[in-house]
């Protein structure tokens, strides 16, 4: 079973990482974010940070790599939003934010790291930090949800993204619960985040929802105008 544990946590690792690139090449291919609100990329961005020094803490490689990439990733996703932003005013300003924010934190954790000033028995921090995570993680698209709902903005998501971000929390679910049962010794520090990561399933499953909902609409628009 630790076998299949570590392939689940892998799978969901490279899940993670691709969280922001679907949405990242829509952007770059269209040159249009359609109005999407970056506020709710810039706290994905920053949960990814705080997952990462998690994943430290408790030495669990498959959450501290996956977090390391998409940090990279959610910065390049963050860059497009504003460089496309259909809100030109200060949108340059913008853009050396993310960059000099991921710049700055990677250099801090590796200090970090060859200083040894983390050590995954620090259990306060261990704990604030599987707190912090997942609630971040499950609350950062609520208010884009919410808006997108009563605006009918959804659907200018990418599928691509509306997808991964609905099999990112099935597979962390996955892997979480068989973690608890793998490794016993480490056990407590999964609790948490399983049970923030099952909310985060219903939130991103109703995102999925209105989003087939909102394009299925469009495309019976389109065809009542075509028709007419």
């Amino acid at each position: 079973m630790k076998e299949f544990t570590e392939v689940v946590g892998w799978v969901a690792v490279i899940v993670t990482t691709l969280i922001m690139l679907p949405q990242l090449i829509s952007i770059y291919r269209s040159k249009n974010t359609k109005k999407i609100n970056p506020f709710s990329f810039w706290i994905l961005h920053f949960s990814f940070s705080i997952w990462l020094f998690y994943g430290y803490l408790i030495n669990n490689i498959q959450i501290t790599t996956s977090n390391l990439i998409a940090t990279f990733i959610s910065t390049l996703t963050i860059y497009a939003l504003y460089r496309y932003s259909y809100k030109p005013t200060k949108k340059w300003n913008w853009i050396y934010i993310p960059l000099s924010f991921v710049l700055i934190f990677v250099s801090i954790f590796f200090i970090l790291n060859i200083s040894g000033v983390f050590i995954a028995k620090n259990s306060s921090l261990t704990f604030a930090f599987s707190i912090i995570a997942p609630l971040i993680t499950t609350t950062c698209f609520i208010p884009n949800i919410l808006i997108g709902i009563k605006k009918e903005t959804i659907k200018y998501l990418s599928l691509s993204f509306v997808i991964i971000m609905f099999a990112f929390n099935i597979l962390w679910i996955i892997y979480f619960s068989l973690a608890i049962v793998v490794y016993k010794n480490q056990a407590n520090n999964f609790y948490i985040p399983l049970a923030f990561q099952c909310i985060a399933l219903v939130i991103y499953g109703i995102q999925f929802y209105f989003w087939l909902f909102q394009k299925n609409k469009e495309k019976y628009s389109q065809k009542k105008i075509k028709t007419a």
